[in-house]
């Protein structure tokens, strides 16, 4: 054959058999020429893991997906709208399987690279990092600090710039045994939404960040039908780590208890904002809403977030490396791109300019939600679409009107008394309740309720009770809470150990019933609380006994403790069982008990008035355009009079 026949180009024309494998091709063309048929391939072929030959482009559109967080069927459908043959279930599995490990395998070292960048963090920064952490943790941490810190000059400190990094390490291991002990930060994640009583995924994942980096240290996942799969346990019972030596286990508590009880000092240099940032990651790679826990797809997905988090966009091209796949000149210019735009908005993020608008925006957003609710109402709250405001208004109205047919002469013979009393989170009207406290006879009753507003400066300087990231802080100690209703459902408990109707008597009682009458309409209880009879006001009752009592304070509860009780310290006044304990002591001894009986408020009433003032106040809104022309007190009795 001549040797130019043999040169021929192929024609795309005359394929004679095509076999589709994914996304590759192998073509069989036949030469129009020598009529030879030639086998051709579309892309390249690399080693895969049992040594057979696997095709790159499906290796990359199968990493793409993970990526992207995208699976077998939604790359189906983009495929199928550039009107490209879509992959197989089995196909896009089997190369799932590939990429994965190497996935795994990239974010292994992302992490130890990480762990020696937070080392480096630690050497540089550790006199910083004594001066925000309580001395007792740093004590605990950097035993060998002293000694440390005695290996270098006096005229230099730890972090002296005459010393390089070698140098810094060199000390570090001489001082320490080459051991650093690092801070971090952990969190964990499911990847099905639990709903309160069900939390079933099949899958968990956790990770520890570094305080000075903010990249990922080590991870884990586990998968509960991938370990049953590779028979870890057999499925009949979940897992469990058993602590049965007493020495141990009073070794972990003590150990834990000194980071618990300083946790309120810890806390102001701590964030969680990293730990949000990789769950927000996952939420991307793996939707809550789609099942990869299944097999292993869940784990290398987290791999791929972990790989993210640590280092951007460009651990593709490592991937790539691993598998021996060739980058191209696209996915190195995305990835470089990518992580430009990601470190200039990082760095633009921490600029204060940054900082104060973000706050200022967050104050105006506040102002505005306010301001609507003053004029407005509340405008969201639990099962706010399925209710409609005049239903709600008419059976509160109905409620109140069962109450009041009931009504019952208030006596020594016919009710028990409750001495009673609320820490709230401010002194107005949209503040909330945050503790309960009671006591009947012997028995006592307090419960903290689940703050959902900010507590004001003089509120929790009076009580002590803080909110920190929704958490309720009592003197700088966390304290369990629960949801309001809970709490009211537990204190009509502890009323039913009363056989009679109570009255619940409180120190300055108008402030006390109307934050628990508002609670009590909120969650739709006032029948359920038909036990109570009124409120007494021992306020008021302490005034007309000690009449010759003059000047501010003097009918203060501390005051009154120190002057009858011999109670000097005021340390524990304004927790709410404390003061409980403290009223019943005085009323005993300086009030008469028929007294607190006569001077009571009736249920119903209390009920009717706090009714009555609430469509008043809707009224007057209603008569605003007349406020120019009519004088506050005209208008008020007209919005009484429902004049409109």
């Amino acid at each position: 054959m001549p040797k130019q026949l043999r040169h021929k180009v192929l024609s795309l024309e005359n394929i004679e058999k095509e076999q589709l494998r994914g996304l590759h091709s192998q073509l069989w063309i036949k030469c129009e020429n020598c009529f030879r048929v030639t086998q051709v391939m579309t892309g390249k072929v690399h080693d895969g893991n049992k040594n057979s030959k696997v095709f790159d482009v499906n290796s990359k559109i199968v990493l793409g997906a993970v990526h992207a967080g995208v699976g077998h069927t939604a790359l189906n459908k983009i495929l199928a709208c550039l009107n490209v043959p879509q992959i197989s279930d089995t196909l896009f599995k089997r190369y799932e399987r590939e990429v994965g490990p190497a996935i795994e395998k990239a974010a292994e070292e992302s992490c130890k690279k990480a762990a020696q960048e937070e080392r480096h963090l630690i050497i540089e920064n550790i006199d910083k990092l004594c001066e925000e952490l309580p001395q007792e943790i740093v004590e605990e941490i950097y035993p060998h600090l002293n000694n440390l810190r005695s290996n270098n000059p006096p005229e230099q400190n730890l972090v002296s710039d005459n010393l390089d990094e070698a140098a810094h390490s060199k000390i570090f291991d001489s001082s320490i045994g080459e051991i650093i002990n690092i801070v971090v930060s952990y969190d964990m994640g499911w990847s099905k939404r639990g709903n309160g009583r069900s939390y079933d995924s099949l899958n968990g994942y956790g990770c520890i960040i570094g305080f000075l980096s903010g990249k990922i240290l080590d991870y884990g996942t586990r998968n509960r039908k991938y370990w049953c799969k590779r028979g870890a346990f057999n499925g009949t019972s979940s897992p469990k780590v058993v602590l049965k030596d007493p020495e141990l286990y009073t070794h972990l508590y003590n150990l834990f208890g000194k980071y618990a009880n300083n946790a309120h000092k810890i806390a102001f240099s701590a964030s969680s904002q990293a730990n949000e940032n990789v769950n927000n990651i996952m939420a991307h790679k793996a939707p809550k809403s789609r099942c990869y826990s299944m097999s292993e797809s869940s784990d290398y997905r987290y791999a791929s977030a972990v790989c993210s988090k640590n280092d951007g966009e460009s651990y593709l091209l490592e991937v790539y490396k691993i598998l021996t796949l060739s980058p191209g000149k696209n996915t190195e210019l995305y990835a470089s791109r990518y992580d430009k735009k990601r470190r200039d908005r990082a760095k633009k993020a921490k600029l204060l300019s940054a900082k104060v608008r973000r706050n200022l925006l967050a104050e105006n957003r506040e102002k505005l939600r306010k301001k609507n609710e003053k004029t407005e109402g509340l405008q969201y709250e639990s099962n706010c679409g399925l209710s409609n405001d005049n239903n709600i208004n008419e059976v509160v109205d109905a409620n109140i009107a069962s109450i009041c047919q009931d009504n019952f002469l208030i006596t020594l013979d016919n009710c028990d008394i409750v001495y009673f009393d609320l820490e709230t989170s401010g002194f107005g009207k949209f503040n909330e309740i945050l503790q309960i406290a009671a006591m009947y006879e012997e028995h006592e009753f307090s419960i903290y309720i689940n703050p959902t507003k900010e507590i004001s400066s003089e509120a929790s300087l009076h009580t002590g009770l803080r909110n920190i990231s929704g958490q309720l802080y009592l003197r700088d100690k966390k304290v369990e809470t629960v949801p309001l209703k809970d709490a009211l459902s537990s204190f009509l408990k502890f009323l039913d150990l009363s056989p009679k109707p109570c009255v619940l008597v409180a120190h300055n009682s108008s402030f006390d019933s109307s934050f628990f009458i508002r609670a009590v309409v909120q969650c739709n209880m006032i029948l359920e609380f038909k036990k109570i009879a009124g409120f007494s006001d021992s306020l008021s009752l302490f005034k007309k006994r000690l009449a010759s009592r003059k000047g501010p304070g003097q009918f203060k509860l501390g005051t009154l403790a120190k002057d009858f009780l011999k109670i000097e310290s005021t340390d524990n006044f304004h927790e709410a069982l404390y003061d409980v304990k403290i009223l019943k002591q005085l009323a005993l001894s300086v009030l008469n008990i028929e007294e607190i009986y006569n001077n009571t408020k009736s249920w119903a009433s209390l009920l009717t008035h706090t009714r009555e003032e609430e469509k008043s106040k809707i009224m007057l809104l209603q008569l605003k355009p007349l406020k120019t022309v009519l004088t506050p007190g005209i208008l008020k009795k007209m919005a009484i009079a429902k004049m409109t």
